[in-house]
């Protein structure tokens, strides 16, 4: 019994901690870009989509997803939030996606900024099924899921930021309204910009890791018996 107290301790002490794989930054207070969509009209004007990339340089699994954004409208603030990870985004062309799904369940908050002097701004966060990343580059697409208001996501310059890139500008869009197909941001607007938005998880274990935590078992189990 004592054991398997001592393996359980370990084994909690040792187990990933969920933190954050990525965050673009807090918003500049520069502007904002729609980021909405409505599963009720599919071929809605409204449905637009943000990109950010960001890289994992070790395994990683990916349990949540979160970004800041303004909402100009209906008062009644939507909790379904649509996301998307892409590989291989190039202008005009959505590359592959990896993971994608819509959660209703995102929880928001007001995170205290304002744009045009009377539009607030809102932290989604959600978690996700977990899915595990390899080391690459990918991209990040948010969009909240409501048929009455407009959202918009933040922008950034990096501030506060976690992971990498930052600030570099590589960023996409899709918008039905705008006639946009992963257009580049940066060109359609004449700018650089990257946004406000990231996710949450933790490194995949190596496996020595696990080999090094069983010889460390076996040890302590080996000293005890002697004391016997």
């Amino acid at each position: 019994m004592k054991k398997l107290a001592i393996i359980a301790c370990l084994g909690l002490s040792i187990g990933a901690q969920a933190q954050t794989v990525f965050y673009g930054g807090d918003w500049d207070g520069a502007s904002a870009l729609v980021a909405e969509i409505n599963s009720i009209f599919p071929e809605s004007y409204y449905n637009s989509v943000v990109y950010d990339d960001f890289t994992v340089t070790t395994e990683t699994r990916i349990d949540g997803v979160f970004g800041n954004f303004f909402t100009i409208g209906n008062p009644t603030l939507s909790h379904t939030l649509y996301w998307e990870i892409r590989k291989g985004i190039t202008p005009h062309d959505g590359g592959t996606v990896v993971h994608d799904g819509t959660v209703s369940n995102a929880t928001v908050t007001s995170n205290g900024d304002i744009i045009d002097g009377s539009n607030p701004g809102y932290l989604y966060d959600s978690d996700v099924d977990s899915f595990v990343l390899e080391p690459g580059t990918y991209f990040l697409g948010l969009a909240v899921d409501h048929p009455t208001s407009w959202y918009f996501v933040a922008t950034t310059s990096g501030d506060n930021g976690i992971g990498s890139p930052l600030a570099n500008g590589n960023s996409f869009w899709t918008s039905a309204e705008n006639g946009a197909f992963f257009n580049s941001v940066g060109t359609d607007f004449d700018g650089r910009y990257d946004f406000s938005m990231g996710l949450r998880g933790s490194p995949v274990p190596e496996p020595a890791s696990f080999a090094a935590l069983g010889l460390g078992i076996l040890s302590l189990g080996r000293r005890r018996k002697k004391k016997h």
